[in-house]
């Protein structure tokens, strides 16, 4: 195996572009950010669940594709790791240096700006690969096996993502091209099923019915505040409903998908 720049790029040059674009103009509209984002109170749901199912990182590198402002990132150094932050977008960049900076783990925190092709990634190099929306921007059955050749045996593998088949998410969606990038593409089941050829084994949880309407509110009204507060009121809303009802779990918002190499 060679470096990650002798493979066919993940994302194709003009839609690098176009996302960097996109998401230099997100973090720019977002002033002051680093100081607004508040890593010490009690995690949501998604992050919960992410940091039971990844269990000790203490010694493993870990590296956060598409690390947006950080977050991830800096709570995985807290853990322990050491991790390789990669955006595309100088902007976000910044944010997340002056977060783990913030926090005081800048050290075990190495941001590198650019697509995964020109930032110098070496083959079974991790112990972990980790993304927050990350696949959907991608073409899955050429880029997937990419990102499984940067894992080393036996590593883990975690995504967390949009799912296309809630009717409601698809209309925000439908109503909102703006917050979009153009290429991006919700997952299916089948996408996630014909990842398992990649894998020794996978695993996927479904959650997020209703309480994604946060995602509007904070959009709409560009409120944080807000969008916890109703995030807060309605998941255990989704939690009856899909204790009630477990057959509708397929038209939840999101996936969070475990695997291994």
């Amino acid at each position: 195996w060679g470096h990650m720049s002798d493979r066919i790029p993940l994302i194709h040059q003009k839609s690098a572009q176009v996302e960097e674009e996109f998401f230099d103009r997100t973090a720019k509209s977002s002033t002051g950010k680093a100081e607004q984002i508040d890593l010490d109170r009690p995690l949501e749901h998604m992050p919960a669940l992410i940091f039971e199912r990844l269990g000790s990182l203490e010694g493993k590198r870990v590296l956060d594709i598409g690390a947006g402002t950080g977050e991830y990132s800096v709570h995985f150094a807290r853990r322990g790791a050491s991790v390789v932050a990669v955006d595309l977008s100088p902007e976000m960049c910044a944010i997340a240096r002056s977060l783990a900076e913030r926090y005081c783990v800048a050290g075990r925190v190495e941001i590198r700006q650019g697509t995964l092709e020109t930032v110098g990634l070496l083959p079974e190099s991790f112990d972990g690969i980790f993304g927050n929306a990350i696949l959907h921007h991608l073409n899955l059955d050429r880029d997937v096996p990419c990102l499984v050749s940067l894992l080393k045996k036996g590593g883990f593998f975690v995504f967390a993502e949009p799912l296309r088949h809630n009717p409601v998410a698809n209309l925000y969606r439908y109503l909102t091209p703006h917050w979009h990038t153009p290429g991006e593409r919700p997952l299916g089941f089948e996408d996630i099923e014909n990842m398992r050829r990649f894998f020794s084994r996978l695993s996927y949880s479904n959650f997020y019915l209703i309480s994604h309407i946060r995602i509007l509110v904070r959009q709409l009204l560009r409120s944080e505040r807000l969008s916890r507060a109703v995030f807060e009121a309605l998941f255990p809303v989704d939690e009856f409903i899909l204790r009630l009802f477990p057959g509708v779990r397929k038209y939840c918002c999101y996936t969070l998908i475990y695997s291994e190499k």
